[in-house]
């Protein structure tokens, strides 16, 4: 907040793009206290700064990749508020950015992930509202690519982070698959060394899914074991907090063991 009071919204283009980053970052940090009207307004402000620094100059891809953060963190915090409309507004706002970009340069993996990773969270948005057919078809090609990115032998950490995680979470049940998700998973493990607790959560998910419960309780209390224990007094991560519900959840499911 002090360092949106102190950058002038009418400075040059730099500090203007400094501002529209502050805010975005703030909006974001009051999303995830769930000060959810805030968040929307400044992460809006930012996305408005960004839109009008691409359009004075359409040639700068680096500003209009830029602009498509803001869309994707209101589409998220729009999410958490479960306002799905607005949510799928600004994720499909932000695939077609990645696919104007793509346009540009088809061979950047870049906005090949994050676009089929909007597509993924797009297709949850049109779920939420009961539009199966229109969310199949989103999940799906975003499910496609992500699949075809991990695949790859130079697949980065980001690629198998992604389809381990999307495979699995997806929410149209039809295109969940916990083989393709389990094999990503442990890749992501082996590639961080074991030093990710998320390569251990994705893992947990992904074994739960194919119905070996007890496998899915270990790599979870794997994932918690690489978190610091809150001290006395001190408030409990977020993160911890969250794997700690996954692993109740998981104990408590009705996922036979193998």
């Amino acid at each position: 907040r002090q360092a949106a009071r102190l950058l002038d919204e009418t400075g040059q283009r730099g500090s203007r793009r400094l501002r529209a980053v502050v805010l975005s970052n703030l909006g974001w940090a009051e999303g995830q206290t769930r000060m959810y009207t805030e968040s929307v307004t400044h992460i809006g402000q930012a996305r408005d700064i960004l839109r009008e620094l691409s359009a004075a100059d359409p040639d700068d891809t680096n500003m209009l990749y830029a602009v498509t953060s803001p869309y994707r963190a209101l589409g998220i915090v729009e999410a958490y508020r479960k306002n799905f409309a607005a949510s799928v507004e600004n994720f499909r706002a932000a695939a077609e950015i990645h696919q104007r970009l793509l346009h540009r340069d088809p061979a950047n993996k870049v906005y090949k992930f994050l676009r089929a990773e909007l597509l993924v969270r797009t297709g949850d948005g049109l779920m939420a509202q009961g539009r199966t057919a229109e969310a199949a078809a989103a999940a799906r090609e975003g499910l496609d690519a992500l699949r075809l990115l991990a695949s790859a032998s130079n697949a980065s950490l980001s690629h198998q982070f992604g389809a381990c995680r999307w495979l699995v979470e997806t929410r149209v049940p039809a295109l969940r698959d916990g083989t393709a998700a389990e094999g990503f998973c442990r890749k992501a493990v082996e590639s961080t060394k074991g030093d990710d607790p998320d390569g251990f959560s994705g893992l947990a998910k992904a074994l739960l899914l194919n119905g070996d419960r007890t496998g899915a309780v270990l790599e979870m209390e794997k994932a918690l074991a690489l978190l610091p224990v809150a001290k006395p007094g001190q408030p409990i991560s977020r993160q911890r907090t969250e794997l700690e519900s996954e692993l109740r959840a998981i104990r408590q499911s009705r996922a036979a063991a193998r």
